[in-house]
């Protein structure tokens, strides 16, 4: 019996749950209760859940699931964010070729009628077919699901054809350029990708945020959409949907940004292409009564001028991405304040001392300006150091509520 079987054990599953608010130092100090109990496993487990009550409520409750590691559940998708996800594909057969904890392959597996994952660490490969037969057992899964321990390099060569094939790439250790280009992930994706286009119909890659767009669609060559994910104030994925029967040229590919609930259903949304951004025309404006600052997903999505053009604002600059208007757009995909004066950058010229401090399109950190400014971090104003229409530095400030 492997060590992980034995968090199944009766005793164990009610030492778990009866312990899960207790203090961990506390229940490391006292020891096991029983000599034989693999007590670290224990502990991770206990943590693990912790953890998993708030990232994955659904997999928190059902009885027998294993938490695999602490590593794989911090790398592992949130449950929005998979919901997101799966529900861009559907199909016959399905491969994720990196399955990590497993939370992408299991939402996306209800799309399918047969899958199979991919994992390159043989204990995580036997405790994610256990998992997986646990939520077939509890009505939670109804599909054919396999797992298998190997690298994805390795399987891919004999891997039968699939109508979808999904890989979330490490960044290789040894170099952080990684996170900028898709030829130094783990797998090399690039590399791989003659091979990927043999084994399926659609490919989905998730990446790192901080990839590039436009060069990761060219360095693709076959995308055919682009989704952002914002969740809970944050970019948290970027994914790149492959279409290899569709030819869709680089300038016509949808780059989706999205803002999602709890759910992963979408609560505000921005659609473009390059082509779109490309040939779009933004008016410019000193900063009016409203200042907008889209959301980061939006941010990275890029097409500012498309965004001033859609929701009727005015840009400040054409690298200062703020927005402006005399009216409220409630439907802005982001925040917007209420403009209370407008400032040089300097000490003086303030009365506040109290405020948030933000840069667009200016050349100062934020830390070097607030100490020029003497200003210090919080309070109910917001400040923009930014470069306005007329190609001067100001400081707009602004009032939170």
């Amino acid at each position: 019996m492997s060590n992980w079987q034995k968090l199944l054990e009766p005793e164990i599953v009610d030492y778990i749950k009866n312990h899960e608010e207790s203090d961990l130092a506390k229940l490391a100090f006292s020891g096991a209760p029983n000599p034989d109990w693999p007590f670290p496993l224990i502990l991770e487990q206990i943590k693990l859940r912790r953890k998993a009550k708030i990232k994955l409520p659904e997999f928190h409750d059902v009885e027998g699931y294993i938490f695999i590691s602490q590593d794989l559940l911090e790398q592992a998708s949130s449950q929005a964010c998979a919901l997101y996800k799966a529900s861009l594909l559907g199909g016959g057969t399905f491969c994720d070729l990196t399955a990590g904890h497993g939370i992408d392959s299991y939402y996306i597996a209800q799309h399918f009628k047969k899958s199979s994952f991919i994992e390159r660490d043989s204990d995580a490969a036997e405790i994610l077919q256990h998992n997986f037969d646990i939520l077939v057992k509890h009505g939670k899964l109804n599909c054919d699901v396999t797992v298998q321990s190997a690298f994805a390099e390795d399987v891919l060569e004999n891997l039968e054809l699939v109508d979808c094939l999904y890989l979330d790439p490490q960044r290789r250790a040894d170099s952080k350029k990684g996170i900028f280009d898709l030829s130094m992930t783990s797998p090399n994706v690039l590399s791989l990708l003659p091979l990927i286009q043999k084994k399926c119909k659609k490919f989905l890659l998730k990446t790192s945020p901080f990839l590039d767009i436009p060069k990761s669609i060219n360095d693709l060559k076959y995308v055919s959409q682009v989704h952002i994910i914002q969740y809970q104030g944050d970019c948290k994925e970027v994914l790149y949907l492959l279409d290899f029967e569709t030819d869709t040229a680089s300038d016509q590919v949808d780059i989706v940004a999205v803002d999602i609930d709890n759910l992963g259903n979408i609560k505000k949304s921005f659609r473009y292409t390059l082509a779109e951004e490309r040939d779009s025309f933004s008016e410019f404006s000193m900063p009016l009564q409203y200042i907008y600052e889209a959301g980061p997903a939006f941010m990275k999505a890029g097409g500012y001028k498309l965004l001033a053009e859609r929701f009727n604002l005015k840009k400040l600059h054409s690298q200062t991405h703020l927005y402006t208007s005399d009216d409220v757009c409630q439907e802005f995909p982001g925040k917007f304040y209420k403009v209370e004066d407008i400032r040089p950058v300097q000490s003086k010229a303030l009365t506040i001392r109290k405020a948030d401090l933000a840069i667009r399109n200016f050349p100062e950190s934020v830390e070097i300006l607030r100490k020029k400014l003497k200003i210090k971090d919080g309070g109910q104003h917001r400040i923009y150091a930014c470069t306005v229409m007329d190609n001067t530095k100001k400081l707009v400030i602004c009032t939170k509520d």
